[in-house]
């Protein structure tokens, strides 16, 4: 028996005649499969939802808006090193954590800028000044927290009032006393 005359090759070319029929129908098919005639004289067809476009203005940002912000992270992790005020303990720390937390929330969003943009020395730089930031923090906290060797609190301790010194009366010693008096 020859293979063109086997019943399940014909079986086999006729099923592969109908999938191709169908495909051909399909509105965005492969125009290989010649379905370029059909996709032109037919509109597309309804979709049961509407395309998925934004609500709001896109926003796009760009290289010089990456490198804004890469320089604003650089400004808040140099000026953190001459930090002015007290931030050992207390209320005094929450700015000086924040400071560094906007450092590593500047940083990251740079980062992120710097991989879409191809910046890849602003790229480095945001890497670092995360990394600065995360220390800057740690050093804070982690004496804190009882993670390092120091030790730290969260609260300052409390000083005791300066005590006003108290008046004592001058005693005359009496053998001083008659030095003076003896000429």
């Amino acid at each position: 028996m020859a293979a063109k005359d086997d019943p399940r090759e014909k079986q086999k070319q006729k099923e592969a005649a109908i999938v191709d029929k169908l495909l051909r129908q399909l509105p965005h098919a492969d125009p290989s499969l010649g379905a370029a005639q059909a996709r032109s004289k037919r509109p597309p067809p309804p979709t049961s939802r509407p395309p998925l476009t934004p609500t709001g203005p896109k926003r796009r940002s760009s290289p010089l808006g990456v490198w804004v912000r890469v320089l604003i992270a650089l400004v808040l992790g140099v000026a953190i090193t001459q930090w002015p005020y007290r931030h050992d303990c207390g209320l005094a720390s929450v700015p000086y954590l924040l400071i560094a937390a906007m450092i590593v929330v500047m940083s990251t969003w740079a980062a992120a800028g710097s991989w879409k943009h191809r910046l890849p020395v602003a790229h480095v730089l945001s890497f670092g000044l995360i990394l600065w930031g995360l220390a800057v923090a740690a050093h804070d906290v982690l004496p804190r927290v009882g993670y390092a060797k120091a030790e730290g609190s969260w609260a300052c301790a409390t000083e005791p009032a300066a005590a006003t010194p108290a008046v004592i009366p001058a005693v005359q010693d009496s053998a001083a006393q008659d030095s003076v008096e003896a000429p």
